[in-house]
């Protein structure tokens, strides 16, 4: 058949390719127990075509191949098969999915501290996974979805390679989600799951959080890092996202980050450190908790380790209104090289014995992104246990009592005086 405008449209996935002039060519059988096979399908057109079977049974089991669907950058082979019951397993392959036709950008509602909170949860509405209307109720069958495509593109022509997992719904539990993939050499792994009405959990890895970032945004200032993300969450829409959890990010650089060298200046001018920006603010490791929420991102007993310099953060970043209410304690390691020079036994020091401590500074950032105000308080003096919590990771702490005492390592930027 000839058609003068070819459609196939899923609203629910955003998948409505423009309509087209097409040839549609299809071979149909029925058989005397009223199975109707579709031995052959044909679509062509100029925004989509597919060749495609399928076998549609009395009791309303049905099964449907695609061996080829191309839709713009998109080439795929896909089955279906779905069962009496309503459950269905589907499976995607093949070298490239283009997502941006899904992702189609909407504008989100706007989020303020005032807002009324999302409605929890009642455990039936999947509609976060798929922004659809479809149900998940405690005697829903199961449905499966297993993919392994070679390139997958995200908003703005991302590409991540070798994307692998599935996504199932079962009784009782949330949808649960499992994607690995590769962002450029750096691995990448999602894993959702859940039994209702408890939490979800959430586990996300990057082997380059600093490529993944800046992909999509490139003043982000963050080079490098291995990322993890472990907590909990609530299903969520794209507009509505809560999460609670820790993170801990291991050897990062910070780049030109106005508010971290507006911090590095003005300690300068106290006269607290000599700090070389050139060498770049490179660290061993971030650890903090976060909570994730209301479009506010709360950050608790966040401290970073093995660098010039330590420091701790904690405070909220209002991601509506773009704005910074953050605060800590940043101890330049110079003050410690210089404490390591001069004193021939430095154990108690470290440890948190009688010794008297290093010079550090209180901050503050408050204000916009673009410009948030910087105050810089100096201390006189810090507790010696936390300059050893503040400067060192925990598996380089000089051991406990009876315990192996394995040797300190400078961080990057420290002076090794001997001894």
């Amino acid at each position: 058949a000839t058609l003068d405008k070819a459609q196939l449209a899923i609203p629910q996935l955003n998948f409505a390719p423009e309509p087209a002039p097409g040839s549609l060519l299809v071979t149909v059988s029925i058989k005397p127990d009223d199975t109707v096979a579709i031995t052959s399908a044909s679509l062509s057109s100029d925004t989509i075509s597919f060749d495609a079977s399928g076998v549609f049974n009395p009791d309303g089991s049905y099964g449907v191949r695609a061996d080829r669907l191309q839709w713009g950058a998109t080439d795929l082979s896909i089955s279906f098969d779905a069962g009496a019951d309503g459950g269905w397993d589907a499976v995607i392959d093949g070298p490239r999915l283009d997502l941006r036709p899904l992702l189609k950008e909407e504008e989100a509602p706007e989020v303020t501290a005032s807002a009324e909170p999302a409605d929890k949860p009642d455990g039936k509405s999947f509609a976060w996974l798929l922004d659809s209307s479809a149900v998940v109720s405690d005697d829903s069958p199961t449905r499966k979805i297993t993919y392994s495509v070679q390139e997958v593109i995200t908003s703005k022509g991302i590409a991540l390679s070798d994307v692998r997992g599935g996504v199932e719904l079962t009784p009782s539990n949330w949808p649960s989600v499992m994607v690995q993939g590769q962002l450029g050499d750096a691995p990448l792994v999602v894993q959702i799951s859940g039994t209702r009405p408890d939490p979800l959990k959430v586990r996300f890895e990057s082997g380059d959080l600093g490529a993944l970032l800046s992909a999509y945004n490139a003043d982000i200032p963050l080079i490098g890092g291995r990322f993890v993300f472990d907590g909990t969450g609530r299903p969520w829409s794209r507009g509505d996202v809560e999460l609670h959890g820790g993170v801990d990010l291991q050897d990062f650089r910070l780049g030109e980050a106005a508010v971290l060298t507006r911090t590095i200046d003005a300690l300068s001018r106290e006269g607290l450190a000599t700090i070389n920006k050139d060498a770049g603010f490179g660290f061993k490791q971030f650890t903090a908790d976060i909570d994730l929420g209301n479009g506010q991102l709360t950050v608790r007993e966040g401290r970073a380790s093995g660098g010039q310099f330590g420091f701790t953060l904690g405070g909220v970043v209002d991601l509506s209104k773009e704005q910074l209410d953050l605060n800590g304690t940043l101890v330049p390691v110079y003050t410690l090289n210089r404490w390591i020079g001069a004193i021939p036994v430095i154990g108690t020091l470290l440890t948190g014995g009688d010794g008297e401590g290093l010079f550090a500074a209180n901050y503050t950032v408050d204000g916009p992104f673009s410009e948030p105000d910087i105050s810089i308080n100096p201390l006189s003096a810090l507790a010696p246990g936390i300059i050893r919590k503040l400067l060192f990771a925990q598996d380089n702490l000089p051991a406990k009592e009876g315990e192996e005492r394995k040797p300190l390592e400078p961080p990057p930027g420290m002076v090794d005086h001997g001894g």
